[in-house]
């Protein structure tokens, strides 16, 4: 029997993971196709790369709204919803003639499906199907989008070389509608055994925040969360030209983030089977993760040659990347309390906006000072607070 569950546990998180791959090809495909983009609506790559934003707030702002409607109707019916308005979103995207209303079809409506699509949905669903597994499914699935940079790159790169971007987007939609029905079909069709109660009158946002307010754990996972994305909004945006700052030639900034993208993949598997195998108490490895993220960040303000700083930067900030994310999730999930799934879009919420926050603060940094020292220690000083709270609530629980 052990057997038979672990065959189904490895087909639906493959089928998740392919999923992953594809609806996350919206994304990174996106900067690979903005000049070809900006070319064909005869614009500029300003105008076009709105859009992108758009989708980052919007997919924020809809996971809320994904998060009411898992408590409400359930896995099944929530992936439905949130696939169909991809397919609207890719296809309209297609269709238009003029670059605003591809910003509304491409932004507002992908961002809008991509939030109830992806995320907060299938964090839900494995978390709660496989909690014993949990660990390592949760950091598979916040790798699919440096998978999906790794297989489809190339591809992407000719495409744009060709000004072929339409071709790009019509090989994502119809992947899309092949691997979405099979992914629904695979997740949705045990939604009783994910969710065995029934949702009562009290099972509102209201009793969510009272949730994160009475609980330390997840107060101390949802800050986490948001230093975390934080972290990735400055480093997102601005790694390769912190690299050009520091005068590293374009090869040696080449191989470190190919490097970077590697060390990504293997620190988020390397995490999920940690937690799943070693820690019983996530929350230490949690903060394991950010002690690392912190010294990480450390580096970077530390007057060192540039190629020793950015070699070992790229190695730790790369195998704590997604780790952060996924640990937060698997303790919220690990939490026997009401709406999980509206906790865990509040999670998601706050990680995106800490992440525009970044890069914000960013050009203000820049701004001001004309380098990036005040984001930078604005972020280690930040994580060393959240730090020493997730240290207070071991020893607290402790003494108990």
């Amino acid at each position: 029997m052990k057997v038979i569950k672990d065959f189904r546990f490895f087909i639906c998180l493959t089928v998740t993971c392919l999923y992953g791959i594809v609806i996350n090809s919206l994304r990174n495909s996106f900067q690979f196709f903005l000049g070809p983009i900006a070319d064909y609506f005869h614009t500029s790559s300003t105008n076009i790369a709105l859009s992108s934003g758009m989708l980052m707030l919007t997919s924020g702002i809809s996971s809320l709204f994904a998060g009411w409607l898992l408590d409400k109707v359930g896995v099944k019916k929530t992936l439905l919803y949130g696939n169909l308005v991809i397919i609207l979103s890719l296809s309209l995207s297609l269709l238009t003639k003029d670059y605003h209303l591809f910003n509304i079809s491409f932004g507002l409506l992908g961002g809008f499906g991509y939030g109830m699509s992806w995320g907060v949905v299938t964090q839900y669903y494995i978390s709660k199907k496989y909690p014993e597994q949990k660990g390592f499914a949760l950091s598979m699935l916040a790798n699919c989008n440096a998978f999906g940079l790794a297989l489809f790159s190339p591809l992407w790169t000719s495409l744009a070389s060709t000004n072929s971007w339409k071709l790009g987007y019509k090989i994502i939609l119809f992947s899309f509608i092949i691997i979405a029905p099979i992914n629904i079909f695979l997740l949705g069709k045990t939604d009783k055994q994910v969710e065995p109660r029934k949702i009562i009158k009290s099972d509102s946002w209201i009793l969510a925040f009272k949730n994160i307010f009475s609980s330390s754990k997840i107060k101390f996972s949802i800050l986490s969360s948001c230093i975390c994305g934080m972290s990735m909004g400055i480093m997102d945006t601005n790694l390769v030209l912190l690299m050009k700052n520091e005068l590293l030639n374009k090869d040696i900034i080449s191989r470190l983030m190919s490097t970077f993208g590697l060390f990504v993949i293997i620190g988020g598997i390397s995490v999920g089977i940690l937690s799943d195998k070693l820690f019983k108490n996530r929350k230490n490895l949690l903060l394991i993760l950010l002690i690392l993220r912190t010294i990480a960040f450390i580096l970077m303000i530390t007057p060192i040659a540039p190629l020793i700083k950015f070699s070992f930067f790229v190695f730790i900030f790369g195998i704590t990347y997604s780790g952060i994310l996924s640990q937060a999730a698997a303790i919220i999930t690990g939490e026997s309390i009401s709406g999980v799934g509206k906790l865990l879009s509040i999670n998601m919420l706050l990680h995106q906006i800490s992440g525009m926050l970044g890069v914000l603060v960013c050009n203000l940094s820049l701004k001001i000072f004309n380098n990036y020292n005040l984001v930078l220690y604005l972020v280690v000083a930040l994580t060393i607070l959240i730090i020493m709270y997730g240290y207070t609530i071991n020893k607290s629980k402790s003494r108990v």
